[in-house]
């Protein structure tokens, strides 16, 4: 059984991009100092200026040098999206080893119910009630709603899976602006019709609509 890491990418890496560089460093100081034997990076091919280039791949070529020999690095390189980064993944983690999931802090909550749908075949009510549990884990002291964020950005477990957020965002209205994304895109898992749809909005969001 193989300790596995799943990376998921924003956009085509640049290590001239501080805090994207930071997260990919973050992520291999927890690869190398936990035994993980499996990494898998996420995401597709999302720049129309690069479209053989996908973000797993853009990733590999920095990342691959940092970790300790022999660990195995496959690449995800089909996803537009966050949900489909979890979808495309299962296939490639051990399911039955232990797991880390690095994702950028605002997007915890909703990598945390794409694990719970994809990976662990859990349904709607189910996820809620664990989540409710996360939450209630962290209230036992009368903490304020900001004191609970504080004390789940630095991680939380499901099961076998352990989710690292990294703080990519500081801002409140890109906070804000991920958060409406979160809602549509824990809808698209139970409508066919609204993944499709959601899927197109992100080709016309990374310019990839004219291409097939």
């Amino acid at each position: 059984m193989a300790t596995s890491a799943v990376l998921l990418g924003y956009g085509l890496f640049d290590p001239g991009k501080a805090n994207y560089r930071d997260y990919v460093e973050s992520f291999a100081r927890v690869v190398n100092g936990n035994n993980v034997g499996r990494v898998v990076l996420c995401g597709g091919r999302t720049d129309p200026t690069r479209p053989s280039v996908s973000e797993a791949a853009s990733i590999y070529s920095y990342l691959k040098p940092m970790l300790k020999e022999g660990i195995e690095v496959l690449m995800e390189e089909k996803s537009l999206t966050s949900y489909q980064n979890i979808e495309f993944s299962k296939d490639k983690v051990d399911m039955d080893g232990d797991a880390f999931v690095f994702c950028g802090n605002a997007k915890l909550p909703k990598v945390a119910w794409y694990v719970m749908h994809y990976w662990f075949g859990m349904g709607r009510g189910e996820i809620a009630r664990e989540l409710l549990r996360q939450l209630r884990a962290h209230d036992g002291e009368r903490m304020t709603t900001e004191q609970i964020g504080k004390a789940m950005a630095n991680g939380m477990t499901i099961r076998n899976v352990t989710f690292k957020p990294y703080r990519m965002w500081t801002d409140a209205d890109d906070m804000l602006g991920n958060m409406m994304s979160s809602l549509v895109e824990i809808e698209v898992l139970y409508d066919r019709g609204l993944y499709d749809e959601f899927i197109a909005h992100a080709r016309e969001k990374f310019g990839l609509a004219s291409q097939p």
